[in-house]
């Protein structure tokens, strides 16, 4: 067995893998985190066979911050483990691992890390079977102190949000190149701007808007990346800036990202934080009349028409949604 670097951040063999391994996600999503777990020094292997098959891969990165059931930082953290079911039960896994303790001694660390969701069964048998050993089960509560205004102002929407299969977390500078391919696809911004795709150095301006807007509000935008793969996927969350005729709940993806439900899944979560954490009595979503798959998505988010209004020159088509009592 032969355990090697991927051939660069585009290596057929390991988007196979991760494919098989990531099914869910897009390949144009594979292909992204690839570059990014190549750009930021990730530990990446594959094993293959003397014959040049692929027999699985490896994937580990060092995380500075605190990882849940260590004692040190840096940990290195096992972010993917996959073999060919035809291979299984041959060492293969075993052998991927040994080469991340390795790689994680010489880098300083002195824990490595992994985790699995809590009804994976299999996966915790495989953990247990590489050597590691199960630390703790956390299950996350929140106490919401005081009623929050409309504004926003005296309670703070969740900086992160995870769901099954996105995460939402604050913009950063380091999402300006993705933001701006997003903002300057003509498609994905057909009824999104008022002024149609942008210039990198406006798309620039929308994010530190977007950064703003949680400053002063105390909520906003969430940038959404995947679980899996850690590709950026777009932006959705609620938006109220001065002018706005109430509060509203919003969304802009990649569309590459189109029809795999991620846009109801992110504004659903957005939606309860709304309703929960911020305690608003409603949601708007402001429409362009033609915008039909926003439409869509509004309503099946539980929305209803109401009226068409003009915000900044432009009429839209306002759809509200009410908290359920």
């Amino acid at each position: 067995m032969q355990i090697a670097p991927p051939a660069g951040s585009a290596d057929p063999a390991w988007l196979v893998l991760r494919l098989a391994l990531w099914p869910d996600t897009a390949e144009a999503a594979h292909l992204s985190g690839m570059a990014d777990a190549i750009a930021r020094g990730h530990y990446v292997r594959l094993a293959a066979a003397t014959d040049g098959s692929v027999l699985g891969f490896v994937e580990a990165s060092k995380r500075v911050d605190y990882v849940n059931g260590t004692n040190s930082s840096p940990v290195a953290f096992l972010e993917g483990l996959y073999v060919v079911p035809s291979v299984r039960r041959r060492g293969v896994a075993r052998t991927l691992v040994a080469s991340v303790v390795q790689w994680a001694l010489e880098e300083g660390c002195t824990e490595l890390a992994s985790d699995a969701l809590l009804d994976n069964c299999s996966a915790h048998a495989v953990h247990r079977s590489l050597g590691f050993e199960e630390t703790e089960r956390v299950v996350y509560f929140r106490r919401a102190l005081r009623d929050a205004s409309p504004l926003g102002r005296t309670v703070r929407a969740a900086l992160s949000l995870d769901t099954s299969r996105l995460r939402l977390r604050q913009f950063a500078e380091a999402d300006l190149d993705d933001y701006a391919a997003l903002c300057a696809d003509a498609e994905v911004m057909r009824y999104v701007s008022d002024r149609g795709p942008l210039s990198r150095e406006d798309a620039w301006r929308q994010l530190a808007m977007l950064v703003g807007h949680w400053a002063l509000r105390g909520y906003g935008m969430w940038a959404v990346e995947e679980l899996g793969s850690g590709a950026f996927v777009g932006r959705v969350g609620l938006h109220y800036p001065e002018g706005w005729p109430e509060p509203e709940i919003g969304w802009a993806l990649a569309r590459g990202f189109w029809g795999r439900g991620y846009a109801f899944e992110a504004a659903t979560a957005a939606l309860h934080t709304a309703f929960t954490t911020l305690n608003w009595p409603r949601v708007v979503s402001l429409i362009a009349p033609a915008n039909l798959r926003s439409i869509r998505l509004a309503e099946r988010l539980g929305a209803h028409f109401e009226r068409n209004i003009v915000v900044r020159g432009h009429e839209v088509s306002l759809y509200a949604v009410e908290r359920k009592h």
